[in-house]
């Protein structure tokens, strides 16, 4: 059994590899690229206000968010 799991891993890892050899010179993954294209979109309807010392405020829509970048936590 231990040896089926292990050729299991071998046969992943073998795949994942080929997967990495695809990628672009930038070092990204394609669904790290892909997720990142999602967010850029978001993004795009976000303002973005900075409040002084506490960091930025941003809202889309109705939803407002505190981003605290020295304390590194948001909340709404």
């Amino acid at each position: 059994m231990l040896e089926d799991i292990r050729v299991k891993v071998m046969e992943s890892l073998t795949i994942k590899e080929v997967d990495v050899r695809m990628w672009k010179d930038d070092g990204f993954s394609i669904k790290s690229e892909l997720l990142f294209l999602e967010y850029l979109k978001i993004s795009k309807v976000c303002k973005v206000s900075g409040n002084g010392d506490n960091g930025y405020e941003v809202t889309e829509g109705a939803d407002r968010y505190i981003v605290n970048l020295r304390g590194k936590n948001a909340h709404a």
